[in-house]
């Protein structure tokens, strides 16, 4: 009795085992794990897409008396070919978007994403998360590009946190450059 518990017990680790590669490669249709671009457990990049950075820390406010910013995010694609970019921002500590916003961006352009809507001349938001967008958060968010598009995952990123102090946005009360990290990778300490 004790050797059919022990073999059932090995045949239910087993067949996890090949219920989870199975899983696994039905998540990773392209193989991109293989080719070194891991997802953070906590970024849901759209079908089609995969993580490519992070951003530690943002925060966007408005409705704090005299205290407003915004996030804005700005990438590049480096490719030749329109890329899907998405930014994942998430709320404090949790795993659940609070705002997940995509654009399809042409080869050798940049847009700029922002966590609320804000004019110019403070930030030509390309995209923006839907009005009133992020108010009242502080969290982290991620840059996710299309993988079954080798050549989408050579995007550049940068970002900055804008304060400002009346209802208008204007004028820019400061700025501060928001650290990017790739996933799975310690900060470099920028």
């Amino acid at each position: 009795m004790k050797k059919s518990i022990v073999g059932f017990a090995l045949t239910m680790v087993l067949v996890a085992v090949g219920a989870a590669q199975v899983q696994s490669s039905a998540e990773d249709p392209a193989g991109e794990n293989a080719k070194g671009i891991v997802n953070q457990p906590a970024s849901f990049p759209p079908p089609g897409e995969a993580t490519r950075y992070v951003l530690p820390y943002y925060t966007s406010q408005t409705l704090l008396s005299g205290d407003r910013s915004v996030a804005v995010v700005n990438v590049y694609n480096q490719a030749k070919v329109s890329c899907n970019l998405t930014v994942e921002f998430q709320y404090a500590t949790g795993i659940t978007d609070v705002c997940s916003i995509t654009l399809a961006i042409p080869g050798k352009e940049s847009a700029l994403f922002c966590s609320r809507p804000v004019a110019d001349p403070l930030a030509p938001c390309s995209i923006s998360c839907p009005a009133p967008g992020l108010t009242f958060n502080t969290g982290h968010a991620y840059v996710d590009s299309t993988y079954t598009i080798p050549t989408c995952a050579n995007i550049a990123v940068d970002a900055q946190e804008v304060f400002t102090r009346d209802p208008a946005d204007s004028p820019i009360e400061s700025m501060s450059r928001l650290s990017i990290v790739k996933p799975n990778q310690p900060s470099i300490g920028d």
